[in-house]
């Protein structure tokens, strides 16, 4: 008995195959040749036949990537895998053979011997994380012809969010209750030092969904609850909330007109305001213990809250300057939230007191003659003394 690969060489018993024959992959035609060389009778018959020769390949696959799913809410460590979802992974990782079926098995031993398939058309909840399966390649020609592998299950967890605290500011020009914010200035607190993507939403649903992101300048009036979403390289996400509170500035009043003080205590040199007496009409009603009132020649100042000034406020007299604008600082203080308003300060010639004598005798009363305020308050003037008998003296 004799092989070979063709019904020519088979017929005329030429080129015969090794017995140790290496069959290509798939469909071998070969052909048998039977002589009758019997001794002692060598008549030279024969006679030829064939039959095929089937070589399956065994599939193989290696290094499949682990199957991960974020946990949820309940943050138990179990989840629901769709597992035949993941046999085209399996499938690209094994090169994508031809003839082959997949069945997935809880251990080795199950895959190697077919026995205790899962059924991937429902859901497959892990018992833990990581868990390990097993997939098992079929040949569907060749019963003998399977490989396996394995395989991870993975349920990450929720990534842990950094705790932002809640704001407050006060309302800013203009004073209407609400204020703008850029809500990305908080992405490195929610991120807690992970890498990822942070968005900003007005609900819970909205966070847990990633639905209708707020945009990133944000106007905030009064309280509102801002819900931050954070989801990680890995595609897992989490989420908490702050509140942001613009606080009201005090409704402040505007104060009337000030006059200087004319009166016996005042140097005509100068212009005294005493400040104190706007408070009440600043205060507009409020509680005064629970605000600081405070004055200023600028409204920059007044905004900045520095060079305040004292209540007692003088002023060098000016030839020619008759007001000027002085700004109120009303602050609340428990918030620090403050407003400001602004009224004229009046400078009023002050009576000139003329003294009715002197006695120039060295006694220490009456030595001098002066007039306090004249030359300020009167640039051009003309002064002229008398005597007691009416002459002109000086």
């Amino acid at each position: 008995i004799s092989y070979y690969a063709n019904s020519v060489d088979a017929d005329a018993g030429q080129n015969p195959l090794p017995l140790n024959y290496n069959a290509t992959l798939g469909s071998n035609t070969i052909w048998v040749r039977i002589e009758n060389n019997t001794s002692p009778i060598n008549d030279g018959c024969s006679a030829i036949g064939s039959f095929v020769l089937t070589v399956s390949s065994v599939p193989t696959v290696s290094n499949i990537p682990d199957y991960e799913i974020c946990d949820d809410a309940t943050q138990d460590g179990f989840e629901d895998f769709d597992l035949a979802g993941f046999l085209p992974t399996i499938a690209a990782q094994a090169g994508d053979p031809v003839d082959v079926d997949y069945t997935i098995h809880e251990s080795q031993a199950d895959a190697d011997m077919n026995m205790g398939a899962i059924d991937t058309t429902v859901p497959y909840t892990n018992t833990m994380s990581p868990q390990v399966l097993y997939v098992r390649l079929q040949n569907i020609n060749d019963i003998d012809c399977y490989g396996t592998a394995p395989f991870n299950l993975v349920v990450l967890g929720a990534p842990t969010l950094g705790t932002v605290a809640n704001i407050e500011v006060c309302d800013d020009a203009p004073l209407d209750g609400s204020s703008d914010f850029t809500l990305s200035d908080q992405d490195a607190t929610v991120a807690n030092g992970s890498t990822g993507t942070v968005t900003y939403h007005a609900t819970q649903a909205d966070a847990e969904s990633g639905a209708a992101a707020l945009p990133n300048i944000y106007t905030v009036s009064g309280t509102e609850t801002i819900y931050a979403r954070f989801v990680n390289d890995a595609g897992c996400s989490g989420t908490t909330s702050f509140d942001i509170t613009v606080q009201a500035a005090p409704a402040i009043g505007n104060a009337p007109d000030l006059t200087n003080i004319c009166d016996g205590s005042v140097d005509l040199n100068q212009n005294l305001f005493e400040l104190s007496v706007q408070d009440t009409a600043v205060l507009n009603g409020l509680n005064p213990a629970d605000y600081t009132i405070s004055y200023y020649t600028t409204d920059t100042d007044a905004q900045n809250g520095s060079n305040a000034l004292p209540l007692s406020y003088t002023v060098p007299f000016q030839s020619g300057v008759t007001t000027d604008l002085l700004f109120a600082r009303l602050e609340n203080n428990t918030t620090g939230c403050f407003n400001t308003s602004q009224f004229t300060i009046i400078f009023e010639r002050c009576e000139i007191v003329f003294p009715e004598g002197f006695s120039p005798n060295n006694d220490g009363i009456n030595d001098t003659f002066s007039i306090p305020g004249l030359a300020e308050q009167y640039n051009n003037f003309t002064l002229q003394i008398f005597n007691r008998n009416g002459s002109v003296v000086y």
